[in-house]
C-alpha cells in the first residue's frame, strides 16, 4: 500500500535568508492578524482536541508560519458549504484544514506549495480487510459503501462501485459510529483519513494494504498577493524539508 505521500522540496540553508526577505516585502503590519479559515472537522489536518483546543498538522503550521512572518495567527471559523463564498468575502488570508486541490478553488486564490499527494482508499472494520480491497470486491448491492459530504464523491461512487448501496453520511460524528456499529460495510474516503483512523480505532478499523483508487493532492488556498503567496511557499518549504508537518499529522490521537 502506497501511504499518503508528503512533497518535500530541498531548501537547504538559504531558505531563512529568503523567508526574511520576502517576509519584509509584505506590508508593515506589525503584530496585525493572518487569518486562516478552516472547518475545523478534518483530522488530522484541522480538529478540536478532547479540551476543545485547536490543533491539527495544518493548524500547527500555521502558527509556526505566521509566527515566521511576524504576524499573529487567528483561526475564522467556515464550513464546506460557506468555504468559497467565505474567501470571497475576505473574512480569511489562507484556507487550511484538508484542502483538496480542485479547479474552481483556484478562481479563488492561488494555491500554495503541495502538500500531501494522497487518494481515496477503504476503511473497514478489522477482519474484513482481506474482503474488501477493490472497488470490484464491494461492488454489489448487498454491500453497504459509505461516503461522506463532498461534491466529487457521488460522481465517484457511480463511476467506481454503481452497484452497491451508498450511504451518503453528511454528520461527520456518525462517519465512526456508522461503521463500529455495522450500519455499513466500507467508508471509502482520503487515504490519510483511513490511516489515521485505523490508528485511532486501532484493534476495530483496518486500512486494507491496497493503492489508492484516485489521485489528489492537499494544499493551502492563499489570497492573491504575490508576496503573501511567496512567503507562505517559503516557509511550507521548511515544513516538508524539516519534517514537522508529517511529524504533526502522525501525532493527532
Amino acid at each position: 500500500m502506497a501511504a499518503p505521500e508528503p512533497v518535500a522540496r530541498p531548501a537547504a540553508l538559504r531558505w531563512l535568508a529568503l523567508a526574511c526577505l520576502l517576509a519584509a516585502s509584505l506590508p508593515a503590519r506589525g503584530e496585525d492578524a493572518l487569518r486562516f479559515g478552516l472547518t475545523a472537522d478534518y483530522p488530522p489536518f484541522a480538529l478540536h482536541d478532547a479540551a476543545g483546543e485547536l490543533t491539527g498538522a495544518d493548524v500547527e503550521a500555521a502558527r509556526r508560519v505566521a509566527a515566521a512572518l511576524g504576524r499573529r495567527a487567528e483561526f475564522v471559523a467556515t464550513t464546506w458549504t460557506t468555504l468559497a463564498a467565505d474567501f470571497s468575502a475576505g473574512r480569511f488570508d489562507i484556507l487550511i484544514g484538508g484542502i483538496t486541490v480542485m479547479p474552481e478553488r483556484a478562481a479563488l486564490g492561488t494555491y500554495s506549495r503541495v502538500l500531501m499527494r494522497d487518494g481515496k482508499r477503504p476503511l473497514v472494520r478489522c477482519g474484513d480487510e482481506q474482503r474488501y480491497t477493490t472497488p470490484a470486491s464491494f461492488d454489489r448491492p448487498d454491500v453497504r459503501v459509505m461516503i461522506n459530504r463532498g461534491p466529487s464523491m457521488p460522481e465517484l461512487a457511480q463511476r467506481l462501485f454503481p452497484q452497491a448501496t451508498v450511504v451518503t453520511n453528511r454528520d461527520d460524528d456518525l462517519l465512526i459510529p456508522f461503521l463500529l456499529e455495522r450500519r455499513v460495510d466500507v467508508w471509502v474516503t482520503d487515504g490519510v483519513v483511513v490511516d489515521h483512523m485505523a490508528r485511532r480505532h486501532i484493534g476495530k478499523l483496518c486500512a486494507p494494504a491496497v493503492e489508492p483508487y484516485t489521485q489528489l493532492e492537499k494544499a493551502w488556498l492563499i489570497r492573491r498577493e504575490d508576496a503573501l503567496v511567496a512567503a507562505v511557499n517559503v516557509q511550507l518549504d521548511e515544513e516538508l524539508r524539516s519534517g514537522r508537518w508529517r511529524a504533526d499529522l502522525q501525532a493527532v490521537p
